[in-house]
């Protein structure tokens, strides 16, 4: 089973995770694009979500602009004929054009013009090919350079060759908690870590959960890429402002990574998710990301007493 959990070579990764996208009927439907600018200490999230939950059908396109002094998010919402395709593949909202090569668009205060490079493959762990158990399935490109410019209530800012990450994440309903860490801006060149752990039910019975997960892991010249429960264990301890995360697989020494953020640099995009891009990221021995690191955590649901 460890071929299907390895990171993928595609002629084209980013239009692999665009493939689908709106098509596919699943209850929730994401695809985004995010990346750092860490010589100013500023990120930019944009995500394009379709929800199709009972009578309520709808796209939502989401920008998040972070910065030192905290985010803000802007959020236009879309009846779901409103969500087209291009003959290249890509996504198409109002104004706003998501494809292989790059995307363009605008929210609010917050506009943009980039060019996406892959400079890595494409990663899609999961347990099995036609079969779905989980509630959500994730892939992406997880190290990819953009280049272009922004503009934030008429400020501009052009860059070249920043890291940033371009994914999907597509199912019958939002797993009930989940920690996300994903970053490629380390000061060490060359190194990539995408880790998530999450409890999700089996088929949608609510009786039947499990634990999943996935760590990977890139640096020069080699790889680790495992899947929990099932080529390696995952264990968290601690909460959001700080986590430690410890990857063992079955025959080398454990992995642990050490993240952090103030609670003043997470914003809460609805559903329980809390999420930065300028959190600490610190690989033992490795890498350390200060500032550049992409964090979230979906908090689990507190029942009422």
């Amino acid at each position: 089973m460890t071929s299907i959990m390895q990171a993928q070579s595609t002629d084209d990764p980013i239009a692999e995770v665009l493939d689908g996208f709106g098509a596919r009927h699943a209850a929730y439907d994401n695809v985004f694009f995010k990346f750092n600018l860490p010589e100013i200490g500023m990120a930019l999230l944009v995500d394009v979500i379709v929800r199709r939950r009972h009578r309520r059908r709808q796209v939502e396109l989401r920008v998040c602009f972070y910065t030192s002094d905290g985010a803000t998010v802007h959020t236009e919402h879309f009846p779901l004929s409103a969500l087209k395709r291009d003959s290249d593949g890509a996504v198409v909202v109002a104004n706003t054009w998501i494809g292989p090569t790059g995307s363009r668009g605008a929210v609010g205060p917050v506009s943009w013009d980039l060019v996406f490079q892959a400079a890595g493959p494409l990663l899609d762990p999961q347990v099995t090919g036609a079969l779905r158990p989980f509630d959500l399935r994730l892939r992406s490109v997880p190290d990819v350079t953009v280049s272009g410019n922004v503009s934030v209530e008429h400020h501009g800012y052009s860059f070249s060759h920043e890291p940033g990450t371009v994914g999907t994440s597509f199912g019958r309903r939002l797993p009930d908690r989940w920690y996300w860490v994903s970053t490629n801006a380390f000061r060490e060149p060359g190194v990539t870590l995408d880790c998530m752990l999450l409890d999700t039910r089996v088929f949608g019975l609510p009786f039947l959960r499990a634990r999943i997960g996935y760590f990977h892991l890139r640096m020069p010249g080699t790889s680790v890429t495992l899947l929990h429960p099932l080529t390696g264990q995952l264990r968290l301890a601690g909460d959001r402002t700080a986590f430690q995360v410890t990857a063992r697989t079955r025959h080398d020494p454990p992995i642990t990574v050490h993240c952090a953020a103030p609670a003043a640099r997470y914003h809460h995009l609805g559903d329980r998710i809390y999420t930065t891009l300028l959190g600490t990221c610190e690989i033992d021995g490795l890498a350390l990301a200060d500032g550049t690191a992409g964090l979230a955590e979906r908090e689990p649901l507190r029942r009422a007493r």
